[in-house]
């Protein structure tokens, strides 16, 4: 076969093109420190680094997302410490207003600076974080007035005292939510009042029916009438016109009608027991030679010798019985020509019927159940999300547990000077706190959670990188050498050319 220098020439092209190329493809290895550039270079690597540069993506989002979290998250943290604080302080300042030796004007200076205790509530239940407000729920940068000014998520309404959450009166609610318990307060005082008018009828002793079923009448009829009269001052609190409202107006005779049967009850509990007795004026009574009654023979038998007037001041069981059933009667409006037309259960269900239509208008209730679930979560993982804003309903509490209605109530007991009842409400106090600490709990949990993952996402993507790294990046030391050996081949490659070139044009010119 005859070989042209045609062929020569082009061969030589082709075999220059070839080593170009490789040191082209060396040099850029060198220059980027990546060994592939194009998907045909390695189709199974690039997948694999494709696949890795996305989960770093991923987890670069996530990394930050957790690290937004966690910083609305210590700064609710610190907002609900400093909550904690206040309601020990309020627990210190009732403790101390129930000790001994405190007069009105020491109540008053308590109650004052409980009053500066609620401001700070409000202010701390307003903390924003940059514009947001880290408690308001779906509502981050306020709402804006008829007035076009801007009003933070808490706010207290100048005329009623009242506090307002997102439009939400939440005085009001928990006016309500505290007469409801007061109205089950009543209801299981007057079951067992029931039971005792049932007792009383097979009691087995006078002194048991005494000290024993009448003490615990007297004790749930007490209880009603502290359940009613703070039920009374809930209304009040809530705002109803007491004027205007018949519901109150019946409560309020209730209650006068079942304290006037109450201090009966009690006027002949105080009574003492006749016992066994004889009195002055039996025909069989036993006398003296001299004519007169022999005291000392009823001594030795331990029987009373009294008259009809001393017999009449004696505990009477029927009398007894008579009061219970009395107030059985008010209790259930068993006879409508006795006493009050109505039962405790009506006037309690038309008083409630009362503030519930001024709930509904406003939608108070409907809005609030919206709004406990208005807490804005972020993304931190595949399928795994996290609260990182809560409402104010998680900071302060809803109903008759709300932080700011607890201490409105301790103000009021306080002004009234009501110590009594600041002592039982020293357990509301307690389970407050309690729940404030709950709250912190989960704040603090879910920041311990998110550190624990961020340190999972520094491992995984220190793996990645070193996946994507083995995936793209060249071995440098190994491209140089191929780079330095492709130059060779490359030069070489010129250096025979030459030649051949060289000598074909000297033949061409011969």
């Amino acid at each position: 076969m005859r070989i042209t220098n045609s062929m020569m020439i082009n061969q030589f092209l082709n075999g220059m093109y070839e080593s170009l190329e490789r040191v082209n493809k060396y040099q850029n290895q060198v220059n980027t420190t990546r060994r592939i550039t194009n998907i045909s270079d390695d189709p199974q690597a690039t997948v694999t680094a494709l696949r890795s540069r996305n989960k770093l993506t991923s987890l670069k989002i996530f990394d930050n997302n957790i690290n937004t979290a966690k910083s609305y998250l210590k700064e609710a943290e610190v907002a609900t410490k400093s909550i904690n604080n206040i309601i020990q302080t309020v627990y210190e300042k009732v403790i101390e207003a129930i000790g001994a030796g405190k007069n009105e004007e020491d109540l008053s200076i308590i109650a004052d600076e409980l009053i500066t205790l609620q401001e700070e509530l409000v202010t701390i239940g307003n903390t924003t974080i940059g514009t947001t407000y880290l408690f308001g729920g779906f509502n981050f940068t306020g709402t804006i007035d008829n007035n076009g000014a801007v009003k933070p998520p808490f706010t207290v309404d100048p005329a009623t005292g009242h506090l307002i959450y997102n439009n939400i009166d939440l005085t009001q609610v928990a006016c309500y939510d505290d007469y409801n318990a007061n109205a089950d307060s009543m209801a299981k005082f007057a079951d067992d009042i029931k039971q005792c008018i049932i007792d009383i009828a097979d009691a087995s002793s006078d002194e048991y029916a005494r000290d024993t079923i009448c003490a615990k009448a007297l004790y749930n009829v007490r209880g009603i009438i502290y359940s009613a009269n703070a039920a009374l001052k809930g209304a009040e609190r809530f705002g109803l016109d007491t004027g205007a409202s018949e519901g109150y107006k019946k409560l309020t005779d209730f209650v006068n009608s079942l304290s006037e049967l109450s201090d009966k009850l009690s006027d002949e509990i105080s009574l003492k027991l006749a016992g066994d007795y004889i009195l002055v004026t039996d025909p069989s009574i036993k006398r003296t030679e001299t004519g007169e009654i022999d005291y000392e023979y009823y001594k030795e038998k331990h029987i009373s010798v009294l008259t009809e007037a001393e017999l009449n001041n004696r505990f009477n069981i029927d009398d007894a019985k008579a009061i219970l059933n009395s107030i059985g009667e008010l209790l259930d409006n068993s006879d409508d020509t006795v006493g009050l037309d109505y039962s405790m259960n009506d006037v309690l269900s038309e008083l409630r019927g009362e503030m519930e239509s001024v709930l509904s208008a406003s939608n108070a209730l409907t809005n609030l159940e919206i709004e406990a679930n208005n807490k804005c979560s972020i993304q931190i993982g595949k399928n795994n999300t996290v609260y990182y804003m809560y409402t104010g309903l998680d900071l302060f509490g809803s109903g008759k547990d709300n932080l700011y209605y607890m201490i409105d109530k301790c103000v009021s007991m306080l002004k009234s000077n009501d110590v009594s009842g600041l002592s039982k409400y020293i357990s509301e106090i307690q389970a407050a706190q309690s729940s404030v600490l709950s709250f912190e709990t989960v704040i603090g949990a879910s920041i311990n959670r998110m550190d624990l993952i961020s340190t999972r996402y520094e491992s995984s993507e220190y793996n990645y990188l070193e996946m994507f790294s083995d995936a793209i990046d060249a071995d440098m030391a190994q491209s140089i050498t191929q780079l330095i050996t492709a130059l060779t081949v490359y030069n070489a490659a010129l250096a025979a050319g030459a030649e051949i070139i060289k000598t074909s044009l000297l033949d061409f010119l011969k």
